[in-house]
């Protein structure tokens, strides 16, 4: 016990104070008493110890103002950014992709992210849309269907129409 409170680095007339408070309360027969005693007062000083030591054991590593300057900081970030993906969304041009009995037109697209295609089913059947990013979509004959590419990267897609499967790629910059 001693060992603790040299550790907490308290002063000799406190720690004389504790070992007297406990000792006077063992000889006495009132253990139960020294052994709450004992947690309690090891509960008080590791709190305090924590408390005022907690600066020198986890020094902050900026002080208020450059953490408020960075938060400031990421904040123009995340409205730059999101004022650059608006104005590219407003930019975007929409392409078409036809699929008709056997035939995907344009079978390979490039677009630009945030850029929109809408898949047209100009077959006689419904068919139905596979790709890594939204499953399998069906799309009944004469319907529509849009999707927006926010990622760069290529991308296949698989047409499946009964037993026929044509494939096509989208390439987004």
């Amino acid at each position: 016990m001693a060992a603790i409170f040299r550790l907490l680095s308290l002063p000799r007339v406190v720690l004389d104070f504790l070992f007297f408070i406990c000792h006077h309360i063992i000889v006495r027969k009132y253990w139960r008493e020294a052994i709450v005693i004992i947690i309690c007062l090891g509960i008080f000083c590791f709190s305090v110890y924590f408390f005022f030591l907690k600066n020198k054991l986890y020094p902050a590593k900026t002080s208020l103002p450059e953490q408020i300057s960075e938060i400031q900081n990421n904040t123009q970030s995340v409205t730059e950014a999101s004022e650059e993906a608006e104005k590219m969304i407003a930019d975007a041009k929409d392409y078409a992709v036809e699929i008709t009995d056997g035939e995907i037109k344009p079978s390979d697209l490039k677009i630009k992210r945030y850029e929109q295609i809408t898949f047209k089913n100009k077959s006689s059947s419904e068919i139905k849309i596979k790709d890594d990013i939204w499953g399998e979509i069906p799309l009944p004959s004469g319907e529509n269907t849009s999707r927006i590419y926010e990622k760069s990267g290529i991308f296949d897609y698989e047409i499946e129409r009964g037993s026929e499967i044509l494939i096509g790629k989208v390439e987004v910059e």
